[in-house]
């Protein structure tokens, strides 16, 4: 299946999956580190916490008036974090909590560790964090350069407002990645969108020589009489799209329709070739289904011959007006059907 770098749309839209699959990725590295980094700082919390509460115990301080100083020491330091310690009648003797508003839909991450202390009293110190967030709309705000976070900010308080918290907490810095990857995806892209220019035209080259070779080839001029008989004697293998009824109609009116109308009945019998000998055919192109069957030996070299004149003259057909180097004529539409004929002898011949 080719995909057309050529229209924008295919261009740009791949450009922007590209982008968010990296940014994804990234993403959920990053967070992925940080949740474990703030599990390893809540267990330091956890230890130190644990340490003081010891040391109290030791130093035959009242409770209360510990829990106090850790207390007072949190507000100082102020880490962010969840912290609680709990009694073993589960009265709350501390509470703490501090919590980025923009982290509060953020996963915990937990750590809760029983102590022994104050006169064998169990005490239970409970410390969280909100760490990973969901990556999906992770990558939705670094993409967006967290579009949404500002307006919130504005409807809060006001633009300026807004904008002064972008800056001072360097909210821009979580799509600084995005714009690398961008630029990074669109070279990638060019280069692939050159390389398949330089294809396509070196392919083209090569169906021009074809179309402009077939011309020569007088074994494939016949009278349209006789050819208009064969096109009825084939009826059911060509209709659709070429109905032998109407053809001497659309040959004098249109002939590059019957050429592109010999592709596609040329497409669909290698198809079911392919079908019937190799497998499915499905997101291949005409050109790897005929290469395929060539590899094989699946049809004869008239065959694969034929099947090749027939795709050249119907791509050429098919191109815009403007790319077209080739003006085809009713000569060039009565060789092709004629080739288009050979073409289905040589398929019968192979099968008997």
């Amino acid at each position: 299946m080719k995909i057309d770098l050529n229209n924008k749309l295919i261009f740009f839209s791949l450009i922007g999956s590209m982008v968010f699959l990296l940014t994804f990725i990234n993403n959920y590295l990053y967070y992925d580190g940080k949740r474990i980094y703030d599990s390893t700082e809540i267990n330091s919390l956890n230890k130190n916490i644990n340490f003081y509460l010891n040391k109290c115990t030791q130093e035959s301080i009242p409770a209360l008036e510990c829990i106090n100083d850790i207390q007072t020491q949190l507000n100082s330091v102020q880490p962010y974090a969840i912290i609680k310690i709990i009694n073993e009648n589960e009265e709350i003797l501390l509470n703490y909590n501090n919590t980025k508003n923009r982290h509060l839909d953020r996963a915990l991450v937990e750590n809760n560790n029983s102590l022994s202390v104050f006169e064998n009293l169990d005490y239970t110190v409970a410390i969280a964090k909100h760490s990973f967030p969901s990556i999906f709309f992770s990558t939705i705000r670094s993409m967006t350069f967290s579009i949404k976070d500002v307006f919130e900010k504005t409807n809060e308080k006001s633009f300026k407002y807004s904008i002064n918290w972008y800056l001072d907490h360097k909210i821009y810095l979580r799509s600084r990645h995005v714009i690398i990857f961008f630029f990074f995806t669109l070279f990638i892209m060019l280069l692939i969108k050159m390389q398949q220019k330089q294809y396509t035209e070196k392919i083209s080259l090569q169906e021009r020589e074809t179309i402009l070779n077939t011309r020569e080839n007088k074994t494939l001029k016949k009278t349209e009489d006789e050819l208009l008989k064969k096109l009825q004697q084939y009826d059911s293998i060509i209709n659709p799209p070429i109905d032998s009824l109407t053809y001497d109609d659309i040959i004098n009116l249109d002939p590059e329709s019957i050429i592109f109308k010999c592709r596609k009945v040329t497409e669909k019998l290698i198809t079911q070739v392919y079908n019937k000998n190799i497998g499915s055919s499905k997101f291949l192109t005409l050109d790897k289904k005929i290469k395929a069957l060539q590899n094989k030996n699946i049809l004869t070299k008239k065959a694969i011959s034929y099947a090749y004149t027939i795709k050249a003259f119907g791509n050429i057909a098919a191109h815009a007006e403007e790319d077209k180097q080739i003006e085809f004529s009713k000569n060039d539409a009565l060789m092709l059907s004629n080739a288009l004929i050979l073409f289905i002898e040589a398929i019968d011949s192979k099968s008997e």
